[in-house]
């Protein structure tokens, strides 16, 4: 996955504390957006559209019959998030949902970012997930 992201040699020594880390000759093989984050964050191009989307897995840690409610929160016009479905509804305890997270957009000048969250509610409990969408001009 950092291969991927494109983590150089050095960079993977540094993470992964080992010097026989290298990366194949093809490193397509995951992003960050694949891990199970709360987080979500995307490296784009300036200029250009991007989508990416976020795969997610919730677990209810609430009333076993708990429906949450989600509110998007961006900062700045440039981006747009989706949240699919809606309004998750779990019937027991422990029990696991999935769901995606879809930005889409276009920032105009590199070394800009944007933030924005998806907050989840059950009208007793808030969980965030903070997005944050950093626009690099790296060739």
């Amino acid at each position: 996955m950092l291969c991927a992201e494109g983590y150089n040699p050095t960079q993977l020594r540094a993470v992964t504390g080992s010097n026989a880390t290298a990366c194949p000759a093809d490193a397509s093989g995951g992003t960050a957006a694949d891990l199970n984050y709360p987080t979500m964050a995307h490296r784009a191009k300036p200029g250009k559209n991007f989508t990416v989307r976020f795969p997610r897995t919730i677990t209810n840690v609430g009333a076993p019959s708990s429906v949450y409610t989600t509110k998007i929160t961006a900062s700045g016009p440039y981006v747009t998030v989706t949240v699919a479905p809606t309004r998750p509804a779990f019937s027991s305890l422990l029990q696991k949902l999935s769901f995606n997270v879809t930005v889409s957009g276009a920032l105009p000048d590199a070394n800009e970012f944007v933030s924005a969250a998806v907050v989840w509610s059950d009208g007793v409990r808030q969980i965030r997930s903070p997005i944050i969408v950093l626009i690099v001009d790296v060739e």
